[in-house]
């Protein structure tokens, strides 16, 4: 890699991954043949993925990262960029890198993310649902560390007081956690579930569109800002990192993992549509002041 660094002799070099090998080894590089570029790292590793799954041994690689390669790393780079404000923490006290960083959320494509009142009534008829029918949609990996689970628990408190709500989980994962989902359910509550693969960009603002509130129980997600930019309020766990998110009234937080505070938000929400649709319009709002990628690349520029 040094030797095509130096025969192409960039004025910038952006590596993702602040903790990645091609970080280490653009880092050597700039430093052991002195080149002259400006090397920008981007990362969006968060707290909540760091704490999820042999956590033993990502504290001894951390521990490793930090003894042998952050000062290299620090000493090589120019601008530290966090996608997430989560991630700012795991940049500076997991990886040891606190050179310049500086925090730009990650958007969405405003301009195919909008509400689409075509795309919600060609769903609903196929999908055999009134207007006055509550979807509430899930989009993303159907597997555990998502916390789908959390989402079908409180579904059956509500879908047993009400007959009217309804649940859309776009996306797939192992039969067996869908089958764990589905056991929170009876039968009869198991038809008011409609499982759909997941779907293409282009199609997603439909669905989102179809449905009334979406919610993400655990892990953040991007679709939360494409969710937004549909009109569509969404529901995450009160230890969500990403702040700008929900900085226009446009979200609700519920006690993450408390499963009957999870049903008293979405229920919430189902009793008040008026205060709803005005939160979806704030979101709307917020994506075209902050998070669509034209405001995210000045930031960059």
């Amino acid at each position: 890699m040094g030797k095509e660094l130096k025969s192409y002799n960039p004025d910038l070099v952006i590596v993702f991954g602040a903790s990645s090998f091609s970080c280490i080894q653009v880092s050597i590089q700039k430093l052991l043949f002195n080149l002259k570029f400006k090397l920008v790292l981007a990362d969006t590793h968060l707290p909540s993925e760091y704490e999820r799954e042999n956590v033993f041994l990502k504290r001894i690689f951390y521990w490793f990262f930090r003894m042998f390669f952050s000062r290299i790393i620090n000493k090589a780079t120019n601008k530290v960029i966090a996608m997430q404000e989560g991630t700012v923490n795991m940049i500076k006290n997991v990886y040891g890198i606190n050179k310049n960083i500086k925090l730009l959320d990650q958007g969405t494509d405003h301009s195919l993310f909008r509400f689409r009142s075509s795309g919600r009534s060609s769903l609903r008829r196929k999908y055999k649902l009134k207007e006055k029918d509550f979807v509430i949609i899930y989009t993303g990996k159907v597997i555990t560390a998502k916390g789908v689970h959390i989402l079908f628990e409180a579904f059956s408190i509500l879908a047993r007081k009400y007959d009217s709500i309804y649940l859309a989980i776009v996306g797939s994962g192992q039969k067996d956690y869908q089958k764990m989902c589905l056991s929170y359910l009876t039968k009869d509550l198991n038809k008011r579930v409609f499982w759909i693969k997941f779907q293409p960009s282009k199609k997603l603002p439909d669905y989102y569109s179809f449905s009334d509130l979406a919610v993400w129980p655990l892990q953040e997600s991007l679709s939360m800002n494409d969710a937004a930019a549909c009109e569509r309020v969404f529901i995450a766990n009160d230890e969500l990192t990403s702040k700008t998110r929900i900085s226009n009234n446009n979200a609700l937080l519920y006690k993450k993992s408390d499963v009957k505070d999870l049903a008293r938000k979405i229920e919430f929400m189902y009793k008040n549509p008026k205060k709803r649709i005005a939160m979806g319009k704030r979101g709307r709002k917020l994506v075209e002041e902050k998070l669509s990628w034209e405001k995210i690349a000045e930031g960059y520029l």
